[in-house]
């Protein structure tokens, strides 16, 4: 595989973890559900740690099935590896964004993010 196609698969393994990161606000008063959009917005423009350290290090190793052999069927080059962590970081704040941004929008503020 390619280094973009690592990218690729990355970056969807990452959106998918950004979704579940994001906590769930069916049982959220309003204004809770505006403040957690905003702050979660603000923090990843702003690099807040609180913010940032909800995407774990995808290349950890510490769960399991994610041993660079297990991912990549081999050991990787340090290109790839490099071009795997920023895909999955970038699918990551994406869907965190997005779910962000929707609940502003469900809620009338999508003007405010």
């Amino acid at each position: 595989m390619n280094k973009s196609k690592w990218y690729k698969i990355a970056r969807q393994r990452g959106e998918n973890d950004g979704l579940d990161a994001f906590p769930r606000t069916d049982w959220m008063k309003a204004d809770e559900c505006i403040d957690l959009a905003l702050r979660t917005l603000r923090g990843i423009e702003a690099g807040d740690p609180e913010i940032m350290d909800l995407c774990r290090d995808p290349l950890s190793g510490e769960w399991a099935g994610e041993s660079l052999k297990e991912i990549f069927g081999r050991v990787p080059s340090e290109q790839t590896m490099t071009n795997y962590e920023i895909g999955y970081r970038d699918g990551f704040f994406a869907a965190l964004a997005s779910c962000a941004k929707g609940e502003l929008t469900r809620w009338g503020k999508a003007n405010l993010s």
